[in-house]
């Protein structure tokens, strides 16, 4: 078995905080609820639909996550293959590297005394197509209904060919000279993949296979190997220390989640019975008592009151009229 090296993965982390902010989203919703039903609170008009209109963020954010949790999941399979490699390879899981303002992570890479693979993991679903060289992939899907409907991806093989330069130039910098091999693992793919390289693959046993049937262009030794290993390492400590919080918690849809809750708040502050400054909270007709719009049983004590007490001057009046 090989010996494995993980780090934490970043989709998970980043899934995590989607499905936080998608909670976050469905909170004012159900405390709606809760109160209306409690204590018949409610806005006046159509403010009560903004409870409902956040839903809209939410699914947003679920979706997300869902999508971050199935490529963690599909790094997660392809580690399990990987680890199946012989004693003499090593491999590291979500490898993050930086070099002159560009950042990577390599989901898995692999050392062996045969060279360095850099492998790619999609988990996508549906029938995959495309060109080498392209931009972008057509990925078609089936819906729940039968529908069929496309959609783009970016090419795995010029983002792993991406990775593996960065990975070579800091390489080159600390005197260490291999040959990278690019790989791309489709870890979901019962449709098929009609894509014309041989860098691609979607059987887990074949990706091993190749892996350890590709003959060196330059044998690593023990020593070669060690020295390899330090220096990436080294290079991922210092990397994750500083892209975590850029990657998982300040990225633009967290920036805009949290403005976009932000005015959700300030608009809740400025509503009609939306706090203690503006709150009319029930109406007594001919007989009947009822709260509307209050949380506060004190209030509504009070205003029960004074409602009796205009009521009983205005019987008063009328009397004196008689």
């Amino acid at each position: 078995m090989a010996k494995v090296y993980a780090s934490p993965s970043y989709l998970q982390s980043k899934a995590i905080v989607n499905l936080f902010l998608a909670s976050l989203f469905v909170l004012p919703l159900l405390l709606y609820f809760y109160f209306f039903f409690k204590y018949s609170f409610h806005f006046d008009g159509y403010f009560h639909l903004i409870p409902v209109l956040l839903t809209v963020p939410a699914k947003f954010y679920l979706q997300k996550a869902f999508k971050l949790f199935s490529g963690a999941r599909g790094e997660s399979d392809a580690k399990k293959y990987l680890g199946k490699l012989p004693n003499d390879y090593c491999v590291f899981s979500n490898f993050h590297l930086q070099y002159e303002g560009k950042e990577c992570e390599i989901d898995l890479l692999v050392i062996g005394s045969n060279g360095i693979f850099a492998v790619e993991v999609k988990n996508h679903k549906g029938k995959i197509s495309g060109e080498a060289d392209a931009a972008y992939w057509e990925q078609k899907k089936t819906g729940r209904k039968g529908g069929v409907y496309t959609a783009k991806m970016k090419n795995p093989i010029k983002q792993v060919k991406r990775s593996v330069y960065i990975l070579s130039r800091i390489l080159e910098e600390n005197q260490v000279r291999f040959w990278i091999t690019p790989m791309v693992f489709l870890t979901n793919q019962p449709s098929g993949v009609d894509v014309e390289s041989n860098e691609v693959y979607t059987c887990g046993k074949s990706l091993v296979y190749e892996i350890e049937n590709t003959k060196a262009r330059e044998a690593l030794d023990h020593k070669k190997m060690s020295r390899l290993k330090n220096v990436l390492l080294q290079e991922n400590s210092k990397s994750r220390r500083t892209s975590f919080v850029s990657e998982v918690i300040f990225t633009k849809s967290n920036a805009i989640a949290a403005v976009l809750f932000a005015a959700v708040l300030g608009v809740y502050s400025q509503l009609p019975y939306g706090n203690g400054r503006h709150v009319q909270p029930f109406k007594l007709e001919a007989g009947q008592g009822r709260m509307e719009n209050n949380l506060f049983l004190g209030e509504y004590q009070k205003l029960k009151e004074e409602v009796e007490r205009r009521q009983a001057e205005q019987e008063q009046r009328v009397k004196k009229a008689y």
